[in-house]
């Protein structure tokens, strides 16, 4: 084991280097994902996860503070408007806080009006 078939020691190679992009680029403290949905009633169907990165060994973790419906967002309403003029109010708030914030979107290819 960790020999070739003639004997000689099998060198490790050393761990590729993490690239300066990624070194210089501190990691997003606040993360939010959404589940959107355009129904009749998205208040009640649009998911909000608010979410931190926190460092673990050689990666992160993304750990979820809360998960809340956009109608149960300040302003927050079942009709699309209200649900969404929420949702937008909450990211602004979480963007003039944080230094760096990561929004990911889950929506259908097409939204009905």
């Amino acid at each position: 084991k960790g020999r070739h078939a003639v004997g000689k020691p099998v060198k490790k190679k050393p761990a590729a280097p993490r690239s300066k992009r990624s070194a210089e680029r501190p990691a997003p403290s606040v993360v939010y994902g959404v589940d959107f949905s355009g129904a009749a009633d998205a208040g009640k169907k649009v998911l909000v996860a608010e979410c931190m990165l926190k460092p673990q060994r050689a990666s992160w973790a993304l750990v979820v503070r809360c998960v809340r419906r956009a109608c149960d967002l300040p302003g927050g309403d079942v009709a699309p408007a209200q649900a969404m003029a929420a949702l937008r109010a909450e990211l602004l708030r979480a963007a003039e806080g944080e230094a760096r914030l990561v929004v990911g979107v889950d929506s259908p290819p097409s939204i009905a009006k």
